[in-house]
């Protein structure tokens, strides 16, 4: 069985999480040299969201890079309950809007 998540790459604390570059940055094609001058120039997304209502405790990251998504849900306790890849029609290079959701 193929691991959802590489072991310690999200680290989850009371206050937000903490990602681990150099085993999240495959996920997405990158190294992690790559992942760090991709975000830089503002071609590499990520995002955190913390889940309300019925998906309190969990946490949702996605990471968007050219015409990667990749998302990853976490249970309350770290564990990646879920991850899906998809290939976008169109490159992103945007950001994310500061309030979006």
């Amino acid at each position: 069985m193929t691991q959802m998540l590489p072991k310690g790459a999200v680290s989850v604390h009371a206050d937000g999480l903490e990602l681990d570059v150099p085993r999240l940055a495959p996920l997405i094609g990158l190294s992690p040299e790559g992942w760090r001058e991709q975000m830089a120039q503002g071609r590499l997304l990520a995002r955190a969201e913390q889940g309300q209502g019925e998906d309190e405790g969990r946490w949702r990251i996605t990471l968007r890079h050219e015409r990667t998504r990749v998302e990853i849900v976490l249970h309350p306790d770290g564990r990646a309950i879920a991850r899906r890849l998809t290939g976008l029609s169109r490159a992103v290079t945007a950001p994310f809007p500061p309030d979006a959701n």
